[in-house]
């Protein structure tokens, strides 16, 4: 079972962070894209402009420093992929998270711990 997921992020428009540069491949749905935006903010201590990347590790398991904890709430049936809601404390806000990310956990974490580290651009 997958225990970590390194992912990097870039910011393709307004509202939009995907994880593959070649495309325009959403990285999640659902508030995940405001949460990425804050979470930027935070690191950053400035607003996410289109160009900026960003790392983000995503485990199963809880990791030293996390910055953030996405809780599990629910599967979202009768959709496609059957996506995971799940809920950021943080920020009392609820996301979905896309099917990719929890076919490679093989499962619905109860807990998804994470790390989010701004790439400076060059």
């Amino acid at each position: 079972m997958t225990k970590n997921i390194v992912i990097i992020a870039s910011k393709k428009s307004t509202n939009l962070w995907d994880y593959n540069e070649d495309s325009m491949i959403p990285l999640c749905y659902k508030n995940t894209n405001f949460l990425l935006n804050e979470y930027y903010k935070i690191k950053n201590n400035r607003e996410s402009v289109i160009g900026d990347m960003m790392q983000i590790v995503l485990s199963s398991v809880e990791i030293e420093n996390y910055d953030a904890v996405w809780t599990f709430q629910r599967k979202v049936l009768r959709e496609i992929g059957n996506p995971g809601l799940y809920f950021d404390s943080k920020f009392s806000t609820e996301l979905k998270l896309c099917d990719w990310i929890l076919r490679t956990f093989r499962n619905y974490p109860r807990d998804i711990y994470l790390t989010f580290s701004p790439i400076e651009n060059v």
